[in-house]
């Protein structure tokens, strides 16, 4: 049947009927067209997911054993500065951990909650514990230098006088400081002993070693909780 001629009754009848077929054509293969793009979008973006935690996994397995490796050492304190006592199984996992995004993992991972947790702790307590430490070995210079000063004591004197007193204000023995103080000394030499007499009444260090040495043993605490979790 071919198209009716113009102004009949049945070419007008008959374009009524075309134009509404036509777009109520196009408007499906349009919606068809979103729907099925969605659903493969959806698709993809699963089986990209899928494939993405799989990898996460290895790598967590990969980070998992490097961490437990680095913190199988000993937990020396080093009296030089409050800083470098940071407990060397803490500071070995943060070398580790810098290195893996462990961020995202929390996001993805969520079997894995528990580790990683116990890992973003372990990150937060290591920057509260630098916080603190730096501000205490910041307070000691400063009295090092004013005490030596006083005394006319030249300022190579001062970090003797600093692990000094860290040293005694963390419990050591005059005996267990000595070789950290990089003098040729077998006893204290009078000046030390006076500088931390002084250093006791001062109460701005005392307060400040009191919280570094809470964020230390929280630290440790956090390491300990970590190395708990990577050998159960």
């Amino acid at each position: 049947m071919g198209i009716h001629p113009s102004g009949t009754n049945e070419a007008l009848q008959f374009w009524m009927a075309f134009w509404p077929a036509l777009y109520s054509g196009l408007l499906y293969s349009i919606v068809t067209g979103i729907v099925v793009g969605v659903i493969v979008l959806f698709v993809q973006r699963h089986a990209e997911g899928k494939a993405a935690r799989r990898s996460y996994v290895r790598e967590l397995s990969i980070a998992k054993e490097q961490i437990r490796e680095a913190m199988s050492c000993p937990n020396p304190f080093t009296i030089s500065s409050a800083i470098e006592s940071v407990p060397q199984s803490a500071r070995a996992a943060i070398e580790v951990v810098r290195h893996w995004p462990i961020s995202l993992w929390r996001e993805e991972l969520t079997d894995h909650k528990p580790l990683l947790d116990a890992i973003h702790e372990l990150q937060l307590s290591y920057s509260q514990f630098k916080i603190s430490a730096q501000h205490f070995d910041y307070l000691l210079q400063q009295f090092a230098r004013d005490y030596n000063s006083k005394s006319n004591n030249i300022s190579v004197n001062d970090p003797p006088l600093q692990s000094f007193i860290l040293g005694r204000f963390s419990g050591f023995e005059n005996a267990q400081i000595l070789p950290w103080l990089s003098m040729p000394i077998q006893t204290v030499y009078p000046w030390i002993e006076g500088g931390f007499a002084e250093a006791e009444k001062n109460q701005e260090l005392k307060s400040a070693h009191g919280e570094y040495i809470d964020k230390r043993e929280k630290l440790q605490t956090m390491a300990n909780a970590l190395m708990q979790k990577l050998t159960a």
